[in-house]
């Protein structure tokens, strides 16, 4: 999964991509504005169900998340969200995060609400952006301008 755009507007418990099953690659996705965490987490690596049904969780297994870009969210990336009946108790296995970026979280990088066997976190980064500096009047305009005063 990649080249996506997920922009929340800051509506309440949107939510981003979700990962279920093996060897899964999201890449290069820009997500901005997200509010949703947990299960409606913006980056989130799901918990599997022990012999899942076919319609249920499998365990996720080698996924790799790599180079998202994440904007003003309340979350990075969530790890291990159990969902709703509580059945799905296989962590995330043998998975990869790297080199994504995360500008402005409103809460952690990474939420482990469970701990995942043998995930390799490399080179994420967090940033906030930089202020930039105003421009004075004669930087920008024509300088005829002070003439007509």
């Amino acid at each position: 999964m990649s080249g996506n755009v997920f922009l929340g507007n800051q509506k309440p418990q949107t939510g981003g991509i979700r990962v279920i099953g093996e060897d899964h690659e999201v890449f290069d996705n820009y997500l901005e504005g997200l509010t949703g965490t947990g299960f409606y987490g913006t980056l989130c690596f799901m918990n599997g169900i022990p012999s899942s049904p076919l319609n249920g969780y499998w365990q996720v297994k080698r996924a790799r998340l790599t180079g998202n870009t994440v904007v003003d969210c309340a979350r990075g990336v969530v790890i291990g969200q159990i969902g709703a009946n509580g059945t799905a108790t296989l962590p995330p296995l043998d998975c990869l995060v790297e080199s994504n970026t995360f500008w402005k979280l409103r809460g952690p990088q990474r939420d482990d609400l469970t701990p995942p066997l043998n995930l390799r976190w490399i080179k994420n980064e967090e940033r906030e952006p930089r202020r930039k500096k105003g421009l004075s009047r004669t930087q920008v305009g024509p300088d005829w301008r002070d003439l007509l005063q």
